[in-house]
């Protein structure tokens, strides 16, 4: 039974490299294809498993989740970001670039916007878009 648990795990890994490949070739977001590839190998997929063990359960999510963040923050190009740019003096709601602004460090302070926060120069800005539309946001 470990042996055919390792070998399904090899083969969800085989399958995300693979699918990270494809997912950047063609301009489709990574997180997209994981979740087909969850929706697939879960409960709901060709295959169900299903899971009585809500703490194993929540151990695994946890673990991927922490594979996702790192793989968001590796992924990202600190050469393209540059410090007061275009948007700096106009608020969240005049933002012009293509992303989602979901944090914003200023300082020692960090903390979430709303859509009258003024962004200022110098502000470093956790930004959710997709990857084709990273140089526009830089």
């Amino acid at each position: 039974m470990t042996t055919l648990f390792l070998i399904f795990i090899v083969i969800v890994i085989v399958t995300c490299i693979w699918l990270n490949d494809i997912s950047s070739r063609i301009g489709v977001p990574t997180l997209l294809a994981f979740i087909v590839l969850g929706i697939v190998f879960g409960n709901t997929g060709s295959n169900p498993m299903h899971l009585d063990d809500h703490a194993f359960a929540k151990d695994v999510c946890t673990i991927a989740l922490i594979f996702i963040m790192f793989y968001g923050g590796f992924g990202t190009r600190w050469d393209a970001v540059k410090p007061g740019g275009k948007n700096s003096g106009r608020s969240i709601r005049e933002y012009s670039g293509d992303g989602l602004i979901l944090l914003v460090k200023r300082g020692d302070e960090e903390f979430i916007p709303s859509g009258d926060t003024v962004l200022e120069g110098g502000d470093v800005l956790v930004i959710l878009c997709i990857q084709k539309n990273e140089e526009a946001i830089a």
